[in-house]
């Protein structure tokens, strides 16, 4: 099942169990979904809610990150992602700055794991 209509699909129970809290969010998810387009891909739907979580962050919603938390992909840690770009480098043989649109590229394939924001510095860190 494709992450938007999970999302879909739990409107309901939470309307059902009364938790306030859940159906707002997930009404206000539904509201971005449908701003970007109608059927959008997991990564679509996964750069949105990532948006959401880190707005819940700097207003330090903890409900509102926990329930965006359920839909979003375990992210790999900073040692981790550092250790599959060392590994990436190393067996493209990329060894400057000028090569980091392709380490970025290279990434995004591994779907919603990986922070970019983080995977970018680390990356801008080894290669300069």
């Amino acid at each position: 099942m494709k992450l938007q209509e999970r999302i879909q699909n739990d409107l309901k129970p939470a309307m059902f169990a009364k938790d306030e809290d859940r159906k707002s969010l997930i009404r206000v998810i539904m509201s971005e979904m449908s701003r970007v387009g109608k059927e959008l891909t997991d990564d679509e739907v996964i750069k949105i809610l990532r948006k959401m979580k880190e707005n819940a962050e700097l207003m330090s919603n903890k409900v509102e990150i926990s329930i965006l938390e359920d839909y979003l992909p375990m992210t790999l840690n900073s040692t981790q992602t550092k250790n599959i770009i060392v590994d990436l480098i190393n067996k493209n043989g990329f060894s400057g700055i000028k090569d980091m649109g392709k380490v970025m590229t290279s990434l995004k394939t591994m779907g919603g794991q990986i922070d970019g924001k983080l995977a970018s510095q680390i990356t801008k860190e080894l290669l300069s």
